[in-house]
């Protein structure tokens, strides 16, 4: 989900970020569609090394589609998966590797949204199937007052058609969604047939080497695909040039792209603006939102240019600050400051405080995942005193929105019920009623009859209540409550006042289930229940809901503790500080997610709500500790996250704790819940207002059911790993047999192989045959697993016939914390700015800043390398003592030692050229210069002369050379060691003492 209008935001900011998807014709057969794409022909949308599916974001839009009627079975909604997934892949067409990421078991900090996600969702269902069918008997009552039936009476016929009602087959819930289910049991098994499928069928997948992670693996899919990049880069033959694309609708893949720090990274997407003009059952068009074009426009919009600034730019640095500030104006896992919101311009606001920090700080806030709580400590100080005036400018819009929203409604339903009234106007007209529009403008003279005008009286007057203002007489009407019984608003009319009408920007919502802004949902009654219309002291907006906190008004800091927290007047203070920390503690945690992986599996915020900014002013010198846990098995998670409404999706053991009244843990299972609108416009944005889970306790009781379980249910709450699936013909299968792993085709060793990203052809990690035992175990054999009309069947294949096989597949786990940069031998491309574009987003930041001067430091096209090179600088200028100096070189495979062409041929030059992984330089990280001073001398620690330090001795890190040229890892290692003759990167992982100039690493590979 992400920060709600963040691609609407980026993509009207930056528009050259978003480009056109070129896709090839379809033909139609017989009502199919035929794709006409040649998976081996050159891609017209480019070349692609890897493609990750976020496949929530696919199995949602296949299992209940907006607008459409969702398919009639589980099996067909599985083969709309196939269709969707297909049409992706003949767009992106990855050369080297396909993952395919299903959400599993997610940390408790998201166990939260998904769990008020799901009750939300069931609720409102239950409102609208209570809602269909009042319409149902009343239409039924209509009826049989016209038609008559003998023999019964009319209340025994409208029970025996309610039974008749309740009796019918629901909606498929989508709550089915969810780790655990038998659904998502069916969803990998058919996942792994149709990989399998194409590999025997298309030619151009042959050396595509396709990861499945699905459900059973712990983690959120687009998490567990960051943890595959992250292990990638880490690999010392990995090719820094890789390209990378993933596909998923959700904002913050953003983030996740951004924070990879692998420029060559594009994301694909529906255009969420384009589709509601498309009719019908069109296909959405897709889109490329391309982060290196991001990467320029923040370049240029982040650099800070103030004479008093002393920090030098460096561009990774640089964003990885801006994902931070992102964070506070929403992510997944905290709520989002009440005075910050991207509609508002909060991001800008946030830049601007960062930009102005740059002139105080010696640092940036933030350094490979970790936070400076002293900067950004200051960073909310100097937010917090432009907070009330943000505050005060949301009440205005929400007040100008609510009026335009209330005469936008009223004008609507004035005209559709005039229209709908002509239409009754059967018998001669009795009398004559005008009606008009918001305006008072006259929208014609309708006919009625004495019933009609009786019948509906209610929609007559709220028409001709419309020529004043129709909010207010909302409100009046309202307030009035039951000596307004012969003026009732309709309620229909009630519930559109209430709802924006907003295209429906997917990235709010895509891998869970989420009630979005649907006229078809009910008004919620939960929401209005706290308004109090007699209190002076309560604002209540047109929509009902009371606002007792009153930003705009001073003071509002004990009322908002007060009323949202509940807390007393002499509590404020200490509660404001511990939520402050709580809350910061979380942005760290989100931080370090994004960057190294989950750090909790159990830490969550314990408050439906945010802080105020001005509430940051200790947090420096807090201690952000998470201690050490383990992620919820599956039905650990179902019973955390579903309502008792979707209790069938679990084993019958579980389901009486979740609605029987004796259930020990019933209290996590309610029926009735209140809705906080919280100063939003939209119902679907209101905070659901929930009992956090004690997870001691749940996990107690429903661990106790654990032994009552079939074999099968068993299976369904197993933790595994990810499986990769190759054919068996092609390269990655070669060096399989090179390794002793298979012969003339089959799987024979039993052991782990450890694989180098280089050898595999762009796959590190280790690799296993499967226990036999295993489910996701892979047969000779390959058999259709879906139940659908014989038309649809797929093709099965036997033994003799299938190219396709599986084996257990481990992400490696990186020796070194991963690093906010760009790896040497990354190739930069030509500026995909103009020059002008780029002065223009450099004037549009001096005039926000008020200043004039020119910044020497921009650079054009002609010198684009080479300043590039300046900005690959990434962490480790700034954090050298914490980097490495206190770890040991990472362990590496012994086949760079043994194999000639790696150790000796090119061991002078690296992979490539002479001085690392594609590259030139001789030594050193990234840089050219020399460093200085017996500590950091003779190049530095990304320089090409040098070693992270100079001199002599382990003070310095590299007798002449060390990390990156001349020397050693030390002076004790004499004039060669972990380095000599170019170090990690121009001249090998060991010169002298460790193997001469080409030495352990192959002659310097690129680290």
């Amino acid at each position: 989900m992400g920060v709600p209008g963040l691609y609407r935001h980026l993509s009207m900011k930056c528009p050259k970020i978003v480009s056109d998807v070129i896709e090839d014709e379809t033909t139609i057969v017989d009502g199919e569609e035929i794709p006409g794409t040649d998976y081996s022909a050159p891609n017209p949308n480019g070349e692609l090394d890897n493609l990750y599916l976020d496949m929530n974001g696919i199995v949602h839009p296949c299992t209940h589609p907006e607008g459409e009627e969702a398919p009639p079975s589980e099996d067909e909604m599985l083969l709309a998966v196939f269709k969707y997934t297909e049409r992706v892949l003949n767009v992106c067409r990855p050369r080297k590797v396909l993952m395919m990421a299903i959400d599993g078991v997610a940390p408790r900090a998201k166990m939260n949204q998904q769990r008020a996600r799901r009750f939300r969702s069931a609720k409102d269902a239950a409102i609208e199937a209570e809602s269909t069918l009042q319409s149902e008997l009343k239409a039924k009552t209509i009826e049989l007052q016209t038609s008559g039936e003998k023999g019964k009476s009319l209340e025994t016929i409208l029970d025996e058609f309610k039974q008749g009602q309740l009796n019918k087959p629901g909606k498929w819930d989508s709550n089915a969604i969810t780790p655990g289910t038998p659904f998502m049991e069916k969803l990998a098994a058919a996942l792994r047939y149709w990989v399998g499928y194409k590999l025997n069928t298309e030619p151009g997948w042959r050396d595509l080497k396709v990861i499945i992670s699905d459900a059973t693996v712990p983690g959120e899919g687009e998490h567990k695909i960051m943890e595959f990049i992250r292990s990638q880069r880490g690999d010392a033959t990995y090719n820094p040039n890789t390209s990378h694309c993933i596909y998923g609708l959700d904002a913050d893949l953003i983030f996740l792209g951004l924070a990879t720090h692998e420029p060559k990274f594009k994301l694909l997407r529906e255009d969420v603006f384009r589709q509601n003009k498309t009719a019908g059952h069109q296909k959405k068009p897709f889109i490329w939102l391309n982060i290196d074009i991001l990467r320029e426009y923040l370049r240029e919009d982040l650099r800070f240019t103030h004479p008093q600034t002393k920090i030098p730019f460096d561009l990774e640095r640089a964003i990885d600050d801006w994902v931070f500030l992102c964070f506070f104006v929403g992510n997944d896992f905290l709520p989002h400051l009440p005075a910050c919101d991207v509609r508002d311009g909060s991001i800008n606001v946030l830049v601007n405080q960062w930009k102005n920090g740059m002139t105080r700080w010696k640092d940036y806030i933030t350094c490979d995942g970790h936070v400076n709580l002293d900067q950004a400590q200051d960073l909310l100080k100097n937010f917090a005193t432009q907070e009330q005036r943000i505050l005060v400018h949301q009440e205005q819009d929400r007040v100008e929105y609510e009026k335009s929203q209330a005469n936008k409604a009223a004008k609507q339903q004035a005209h559709r019920d005039s229209k709908k009234l002509r239409q009754q106007g059967e018998q001669a007209a009795l009398e004559s009623m005008p009606l008009y529009d918001t305006k008072g403008e006259s929208v014609g003279d309708v006919q009625l009859t004495n019933r009609e005008l009786v019948g509906q009286r209610n929609d007559i007057t709220l028409a001709n209540l419309a020529n004043q203002d129709a909010a207010e007489k909302l409100r009046f009407m309202l307030k009035r409550g039951s000596d307004a019984a012969d003026v009732k608003p309709d309620e229909s009319l009630v519930k559109r006042a209430k709802i924006e009408e907003v295209a429906v920007d997917t990235e709010t919502s895509t891998s869970d289930t989420t009630p979005g802004p649907s006229e078809g949902t009910p008004a919620n009654p939960a929401i209005a229940a706290d308004a109090d219309y007699s209190d002076p002291n309560v604002t209540v907006h047109e929509t009902g809901y009371a606002d007792k906190v009153q930003f705009h008004k001073s003071g509002y800091t004990e009322r908002y503790y007060m009323n949202k927290f509940h807390a007393k007047e002499d509590e404020v203070d200490t509660l404001r500080r511990h939520v402050a920390e709580e809350y910061m503690k979380g942005v760290c945690w989100v931080l370090m997610y994004y960057y190294h992986g989950c750090q909790s599996w159990s830490w969550f915020y314990p408050y439906h709500y945010a802080p105020l900014a001005g509430d940051f002013d200790r947090i420096s010198d807090m201690k952000v500790e998470f201690g050490e846990s383990t992620p919820f098995r599956p039905y650990e998670q179902l019973m955390s996250v579903l309502p008792a409404a979707s209790g069938h999706n679990l084993p019958a053991v579980f389901r009486p704790l979740m609605s029987e009244e004796d259930s020990p843990i019933i209290e996590y299972y309610p029926e009735n819940f209140q809705l906080d609108l919280n100063g939003k416009k939209q119902e679907w944005k209101a905070v659901v207002l929930l009992p956090f889970i004690n997870a001691d306790h749940l996990l107690e009781h429903v661990q106790a059911k654990y032994t009552e379980l079939t074999p099968e249910e068993k299976d369904r709450n197993t933790l595994r790993e990810e499986i990769v699936i190759f054919h068996k013909q092609g390269k990655f299968a070669k060096t399989l047999e090179k390794r002793g792993v298979m012969e003339k085709g089959a799987i024979v060793a039993k052991k782990p192989l450890v694989l180098n990203w280089h050898e595999s052809s762009g796959l590190a990690g280790t690799v296993e045959r499967q226990d036999e035992a295993d489910r996701t175990s892979s047969k000779p054999h390959l058999t259709f697993p879906l139940n659908v009309s014989t038309d649809k069947t797929m093709p099965s294949f036997e033994a003799d016939q299938n190219m396709a096989l599986t084996l257990e597949y481990k992400i490696p786990k990186l020796e070194f914390e991963n690093k906010s940069m760009l790896l040497q031998g990354y190739i930069p491309p030509k500026y995909t700015l103009s020059d002008e574009e780029r002065e223009a987003i450099r004037n549009r930041e001096r005039q926000r800043r008020g200043a004039g001067q020119q910044d020497s430091r921009l650079f054009s096209n002609t010198d684009h390398r080479q300043q590039e090179e300046l900005l690959m600088n990434g962490s480790y200028l700034a954090f050298k003592k914490l980097a490495i100096r206190d770890q040991p070189p990472p362990a590496r495979e012994d086949w760079a030692l043994n194999d000639p062409k790696l150790a000796g041929d090119r061991g002078h030059g690296g992979y490539n050229n002479r001085g690392g992984f594609n590259n030139r330089g001789r030594g050193g990280f990234n840089g050219r210069g020399r460093g200085g001073g017996p500590n950091y001398g003779g190049g530095g620690f990304n320089n090409n002369r040098g070693g992270y330090g100079g001199g002599q001795g382990y003070g310095g890190y590299g007798g002449g050379g060390g990390y990156g040229g001349g020397g050693g890892y030390g002076g004790g290692y004499g004039g060669g060691g972990y380095g000599g003759g170019g170090g990690y990167g121009g001249g090998g992982y060991g010169g002298g003492h460790r193997g001469g100039r080409g030495g352990h690493r192959g002659g310097g590979h690129r680290y």
